[in-house]
């Protein structure tokens, strides 16, 4: 099975030039094949690949980094739901086809934090 990042020979050798795929074997430029089968026929496929600024439109951000937001000059706080409290987490941000990167920070309802932990393909922390 291929791993993540890792490029399939196949798509080497059959669907790229050799400057091209000089190109895209750079660490400087970003890009996804994308690999869509039609519904109805199995044996259909379609491979779209996306380039540089060409990611924009897909509107993904890249974690570059995530840390515990640390205020310590708050003593406490009150919130009008305590539903909304929880874990506040700074993350620093790069849209896909972006060289900028940005930070924002969320809060994680405590409500949520097992779900969170197992959509990231973690296991829930006992209760």
């Amino acid at each position: 099975m291929k791993e993540a990042g890792e490029v399939s020979a196949t798509f080497i050798a059959t669907d790229v030039c050799k400057p091209h795929w000089d190109l895209l074997s750079s660490k400087s430029v970003e890009w996804i094949l994308e690999i869509t089968k039609d519904p109805l026929n199995e044996r259909w496929h379609q491979q779209t690949l996306i380039v540089g600024e060409d990611l924009k439109p897909l509107d993904e951000f890249i974690v570059e980094e995530a840390t515990r937001k640390e205020r310590p000059d708050v003593y406490s706080r009150i919130f009008s739901d305590n539903d909304h409290d929880g874990p506040h987490i700074d993350l620093k941000l790069r849209r896909r086809g972006c060289d900028e990167v940005e930070s924002v920070t969320i809060v994680v309802p405590k409500s949520l934090i097992a779900e969170l932990i197992e959509l990231l393909g973690g296991t829930t922390p006992p209760s």
